[in-house]
This record gives C-alpha cells, sequence and structure tokens, in this order.
C-alpha cells in the first residue's frame, strides 16, 4: 500500500522541534528559544498559531508588510521566549498555544510631509 510507505518514509525524515530550532540557528537564552514578532497592536500575549521570526528584523520585515497592521502606527517588535514543544515548526515556526511577550523595542513611521 503506497501510502503506508509514504507515511512511514514521511515519519523518518520529519525533524524533531529541537532539531528544526537548531537548523535554523534560533539564539537561545538559557534554556529557552529566542524569536521575535512585529505588530503595530500593543498586546501582552500572542495568540495560538501566530507566527515568529528568527530574528528582530524579520520580525520588523514582516510586521511593517503585513497589510493588517495601521502603518500610520508605531511598529513593536516583540520578545518571544519559548521552549521546544510550546511551537509548531515549519517555514516560519509558530506558537501552539497562547503566549506571553515582551517589547524589545519599538519603531515610529517617520512622515512624509
Amino acid at each position: 500500500m503506497w501510502y503506508k510507505s509514504a507515511q512511514m518514509a514521511l515519519s523518518q525524515t520529519s525533524e524533531t522541534n529541537e532539531e528544526w530550532l537548531s537548523r535554523h540557528k534560533v539564539e537561545k537564552d538559557g534554556d529557552k528559544y529566542v524569536f521575535y514578532h512585529g505588530s503595530r497592536i500593543k498586546f501582552t500575549e500572542l495568540r495560538a498559531g501566530s507566527l515568529l521570526a528568527t530574528s528582530p528584523q524579520e520580525a520588523a520585515d514582516f510586521g511593517d508588510t503585513n497589510f493588517f497592521n495601521d502603518r500610520r502606527k508605531t511598529l513593536i517588535i516583540y520578545k518571544v521566549l519559548v521552549s521546544p514543544d510550546e511551537i509548531i515548526p515549519g517555514f516560519w515556526a509558530k506558537v501552539k498555544n497562547n503566549h506571553p511577550v515582551e517589547i524589545y523595542y519599538k519603531l515610529s513611521r517617520k512622515s512624509t510631509s
């Protein structure tokens, strides 16, 4: 049965969260991994499924181009500390559940008048 062979091949090639974090060279802070999230919305926790960036610049780039964000507001880069079991790896990592954040820095939009 072809689908069982495909499932076995997929399970043999899939990597653990720790392997994914290592391959993406995610920075560590003690026993936690450091991710970033950029948004123009103020909050104290990310919602489950929120995307995580591996650098502040990547978070700023995504947060600045996300069309759901009001570009007139200050862009906030949040620092997100997670353990490997708190993420869903993929092309981007996502948080599994609502997760606390801390403000890393803010970028104000300059007026072009």
